[in-house]
């Protein structure tokens, strides 16, 4: 078996999800891929969310489980743009400019998908099938000093949990051909019940 090890982000992409409240079907609405040079990927962490659950007797550990309950991913893109504005933070976009408002409707869930080439040519794709911005994005900005460009990105708190019916949370794909509809792993087990 070839080692190996991803070397760079190529592409971030994401695709709106219909939470099917009524039917019990999740959907997608169709991909959408950042082009690189508005809203490219920088870099990404994706920090596991669960706790650790030990039972002791006679004062070692009998069992120890881990509650999975997705994955809290830091995303930093090169810029904001509309898209990102509108379909994964909720805001009100227009010709004019950019509207933000506090608002009791929760932001948009979608799912997120990162490109990445590896060390044997062959490439991943990873997708978190359940997203949602966790909370808004800090702004800021400084001056540049003498003739150096100080560049600012975009970082985005995301919160990857697993789905409701059939607690799917991510699937990594073999590959680099960017999809057009979002991929499932083959053979997934049946809805869970709870």
């Amino acid at each position: 078996m070839a080692q190996k090890i991803k070397k760079t982000i190529t592409r971030v992409g994401y695709a709106l999800m219909n939470t099917g409240e009524l039917t019990g079907v999740i959907t997608y609405e169709p991909p959408v891929w950042f082009v690189s040079t508005e809203a490219g990927g920088r870099e990404y962490s994706a920090e596991p969310n669960g706790e650790l659950k030990e039972i002791y007797a006679d004062g070692v550990v009998v069992y120890s489980t881990e509650e999975n309950n997705g994955y809290d991913i830091n995303l930093t893109l090169l810029a904001i743009i509309d898209d990102i504005d509108e379909s994964l933070l909720g805001n009100v976009v227009t010709t004019a400019g950019v509207a933000e408002y506090a608002s009791p409707i929760p932001r948009p869930k979608f799912a997120l998908f990162i490109c990445e080439e590896t060390t044997d040519g062959a490439g991943q794709i990873t997708v978190w099938y359940n997203c949602q911005v966790s909370k808004r994005p800090k702004t800021g900005g400084k001056t540049s000093e003498g003739s150096t460009f100080d560049a600012q990105f975009l970082e985005l708190p995301i919160a990857a949990r697993p789905r409701i019916n059939d607690k799917l949370i991510r699937y990594t794909i073999k590959g680099k051909t960017l999809f057009t509809s979002v991929p499932m792993p083959e053979n997934m087990p049946q809805e869970v019940e709870e």
